[in-house]
C-alpha cells in the first residue's frame, strides 16, 4: 500500500487599524508529524463582539468536530488589548472557555512576541495594536467529537473588540490516509519585508496533492504566495468579513523541492498585512477510502415562518458518513452532524427566498461535490394590530349559576376570546357566552382578553362582577287559630329554600310560645283562665342573607264562661236582630266612632276569614232573618 503524506499549511493574518507595526514575530513550526487522518479548521467571524464596549468584549461560537482528537487549538485575535509588565487583578487580560472549561483570565505583560508565554497560551503581541493568541484546547475536545462550543473574552482592555474565533483539529483515524502536517505560529508583517514560512521534515517523491488556507483581517490583499518561488495563484476557497479565511486545493505537486519547501508572502504594499498561523499540506497517492458518501435525500422545508427556515432531509447510508456541509445562500455555516438530519437557519426576514446547499462528508474527510440544494421562503409579515374588545358584556343568573354572554369584535381576523374567572384562566372560545356552575350566592368575576388569528393579544381587559342574588324563604300557611282558655295551641312552622340555605324561625311573642325553638320553628302555648281574647302573633323564617318570610296570625282565646254562641256580637247569650246592629254599626262607625262596640269579637267573625267586615254582617242578618229562606245562611265562627 503507498503512502499518502498529508501537510496542511495554515496562515491566519491579523492586521491592526494602527500605525505600522513596531516588531515582528517570525512564524516557525509550534508542531508537526506523521499521521494517519486529517484536519479540521473552520473559523467564525465574530467582529467586533458582543459588550457594550469599555474594553470588555466577548463572542461565542459552536464548531462540529470529528472524534479522535489529536490536537487542538483556539485561535482569535483582539485589538488593542493592551498590557501590564506587573499585571494584577484589574488589568487588561483574556480569558477563553472551550465547553464550559475555562482557561482563566490571562494577562500580557509586554509588546512582545511573548506578551503573554504560557504552556497552553501565546499572545504574539507585536505593538500595533493587534494580540494574536493562540489557546492549546487539546483536553477539552470530547473523545467522540461532536459539538464544541468557543467563547473569547477580553476584560479591561484599552479597546478589546474581536476579531475573529477559529479552531483547528488534527484528528487520527485508522482507515484514512498517512499525511504530514506542519502548525506554525507568529506575527510576521509584510510591510517589514516578504514573510517566509518553513516547512522542514520528512519529504519523500510521489506527492499527489498539496493544499494550503490562510486565516487573517488584512487592510488589503497582496500578491499570491509563493511556493518555493512558484505563484499558487487565487485561492479555491474564501470566508470571512474583517477577518479572511483562505483555502488554496489542488497546487501544482511541481511546486515542491527537496529538502526545503518554503511559503512566501509577497511584501503587502503598505498594507500592514501578518502571517500569524500556517500549516502545510501534502499528499501522497495510495492507501485509505477515497470514495465519498452519497448525497442526501428528501431535502424539503417543514416550516412557514417569518424568521426561520427548518429544513429536513435523510442522511445517506454509507457506513463511514460523517457530517453534512451546509450552505445558506452560499454563506457556509456549521457542519450537520450525521443522524441530526435537520439545519434550522433563524434570523430571516419575512417573505424572502433563502436557498440551504449541502454537501456529504465520510469519516475519512471525502467530500460529495454533488450540491443538492433546495429554495424555500419565509411567511409574509403578520398583521400585528389586536382585534378590538367584546361588547356589551351582560349576565343572567340562577340558583346556581352565572351565564356571561357579550358581542364579539368585528374584526375579519378575530380569532377567539380569553376567558377568565377570578384571575384564572378557564377557556378560550370562539362563541359570545360562557356559563358555569357556582355555589348560592356565589360572587365571581369574568375578565377577556381578545385574540385574532396572527395570535395578538388585545391586552386592555373587559371585566364584569357577579353575585348570584338571594332567594327568600317561603314560609308554609300557618292560618288564623282559635282555642279555648286552657286549651294548648301547638305552632310547627316550616318553611322552604331554593338556595338551599340553613334558616332560621322567629316568633314575636315568646312570652306565650315560651319553648319556641328558633332552629324547628316549634311552640306551644296554653292560655289560662282570663287570657281570653284576640291576639295577633308574628311567625317568621330567615336565610342570613337578608331574606325572610313571615306570617301574621290571629289567635282568638274563647272565654269558657260565654254562651259560647257564634253570631252574640253583644254577649247577652241571645242571637238577634240587637246583635246585627250592634255588629253593622260598630263595622261601620254608626252614628259615629264608639257608638256601638263589639263585645264579643270571637262571635261576630261569622265567616270564620279573621276579618270583622260588612260580610260578617250581611251573614248574620240573613241568618237572624231566615233571608231569602231558612237555613240559607248559617253563621260559623272559628273553632265551632
Amino acid at each position: 500500500m503507498n503512502r499518502i503524506i498529508l501537510g496542511i499549511v495554515m496562515v491566519a493574518m491579523l492586521a491592526a487599524f494602527s500605525a505600522p507595526a513596531s516588531a515582528t514575530c517570525p512564524c516557525v513550526t509550534v508542531d508537526t508529524d506523521t499521521i494517519n487522518g486529517s484536519i479540521f479548521y473552520e473559523t467564525r467571524n465574530v467582529f467586533p463582539g458582543d459588550g457594550g464596549g469599555g474594553g470588555n468584549y466577548w463572542a461565542t461560537r459552536t464548531f462540529t468536530v470529528p472524534g479522535n482528537v489529536k490536537i487542538a487549538r483556539v485561535h482569535t485575535g483582539v485589538w488593542m488589548l493592551g498590557y501590564d509588565p506587573t499585571p494584577e487583578p484589574g488589568d487588561p487580560g483574556v480569558e477563553i472557555t472551550v465547553n464550559g472549561v475555562s482557561s482563566g483570565i490571562r494577562q500580557p505583560t509586554s509588546e512582545t512576541c511573548n506578551a503573554i508565554n504560557d504552556p497552553d497560551m501565546h499572545d504574539y503581541h507585536t505593538g500595533c495594536g493587534v494580540h494574536f493568541i493562540t489557546y492549546d484546547a487539546t483536553e477539552d475536545i470530547p473523545v467522540g467529537g461532536g459539538d464544541v462550543t468557543v467563547k473569547v473574552e477580553s476584560t479591561n482592555a484599552d479597546d478589546g473588540r474581536l476579531y475573529t474565533i477559529a479552531l483547528l483539529v488534527v484528528y487520527e483515524n485508522d482507515s484514512m490516509v498517512n499525511m504530514t502536517y506542519w502548525i506554525n505560529e507568529g506575527a510576521w508583517h509584510t510591510e517589514a519585508g516578504p514573510a517566509v514560512v518553513n516547512f522542514d521534515g520528512p519529504y519523500a517523491p510521489g506527492v499527489t496533492d498539496v493544499t494550503y488556507w490562510t486565516l487573517g483581517m488584512p487592510h488589503g490583499v497582496s500578491s499570491n504566495p509563493l511556493l518555493n518561488t512558484h505563484d499558487i495563484g487565487a485561492p479555491d476557497y474564501h470566508e470571512g468579513d474583517v477577518f479572511d479565511f483562505w483555502r488554496w486545493d489542488d497546487i501544482d505537486t511541481g511546486f515542491l523541492e527537496v529538502p526545503d519547501n518554503q511559503m512566501v508572502h509577497p511584501v503587502g504594499g503598505g498594507d500592514w498585512e501578518r502571517v500569524d498561523t500556517a500549516v502545510f499540506m501534502l499528499e501522497r497517492g495510495g492507501g485509505g477510502d477515497t470514495i465519498p458518501p452519497a448525497s442526501v435525500t428528501n431535502l424539503q422545508n417543514v416550516t412557514y415562518a417569518q424568521t426561520y427556515i427548518n429544513w429536513t432531509w435523510t442522511d445517506p447510508v454509507d457506513a463511514d458518513f460523517s457530517h453534512v456541509m451546509v450552505y445558506l445562500d452560499d454563506v457556509p455555516k456549521p457542519n450537520v452532524t450525521k443522524g441530526m438530519q435537520y439545519y434550522n437557519a433563524t434570523g430571516l426576514s419575512p417573505n424572502n427566498s433563502y436557498v440551504i446547499a449541502t454537501h456529504t462528508v465520510d469519516a475519512t474527510g471525502n467530500i460529495n461535490q454533488t450540491w443538492v440544494n433546495h429554495t424555500a421562503w419565509t411567511a409574509q409579515a403578520q398583521d400585528t394590530t389586536p382585534p378590538a374588545s367584546i361588547t356589551n358584556l351582560a349576565n343572567i343568573t340562577g340558583n346556581f349559576w352565572i351565564n356571561w354572554t357579550w358581542n364579539n369584535p368585528s374584526d375579519p381576523d378575530f380569532n377567539h376570546t380569553m376567558v377568565y374567572i377570578d384571575n384564572g384562566w378557564v377557556l378560550n372560545t370562539s362563541g359570545s357566552f360562557y356559563n358555569d356552575s357556582y355555589s348560592s350566592h356565589a360572587t365571581k368575576t369574568i375578565s377577556t382578553h381578545t385574540v385574532d388569528e396572527n395570535g395578538n393579544v388585545n391586552s386592555t381587559w373587559v371585566n364584569q362582577t357577579t353575585t348570584i342574588p338571594n332567594n327568600l324563604p317561603v314560609l308554609d300557611s300557618i292560618g288564623n287559630k282559635a282555642i279555648n282558655e286552657t286549651e294548648t295551641l301547638a305552632i310547627d312552622a316550616d318553611a322552604t329554600d331554593s338556595d338551599s340555605d340553613t334558616l332560621t324561625y322567629s316568633c314575636n311573642r315568646t312570652d306565650l310560645f315560651t319553648d319556641f325553638d328558633p332552629a324547628t320553628g316549634a311552640g306551644n302555648w296554653t292560655p289560662g283562665y282570663g287570657d281570653a281574647g284576640i291576639y295577633y302573633v308574628d311567625f317568621g323564617a330567615s336565610d342570613g342573607y337578608g331574606g325572610i318570610d313571615n306570617e301574621t296570625i290571629r289567635i282568638t282565646v274563647i272565654n269558657e264562661s260565654q254562651g259560647d254562641i257564634c253570631g252574640d256580637v253583644n254577649d247577652d247569650g241571645v242571637v238577634d236582630w240587637d246583635d246585627v246592629i250592634t255588629l253593622w254599626y260598630d263595622y261601620a262607625d254608626h252614628p259615629y266612632p264608639g257608638a256601638y262596640t263589639i263585645t264579643n269579637e270571637w262571635a261576630a267573625d261569622v265567616n270564620c276569614d279573621g276579618v270583622i267586615n260588612m260580610a260578617d254582617v250581611m251573614i248574620l242578618w240573613y241568618d237572624v232573618k231566615d233571608y231569602p229562606n231558612a237555613g240559607d245562611y248559617e253563621v260559623n265562627c272559628c273553632g265551632k
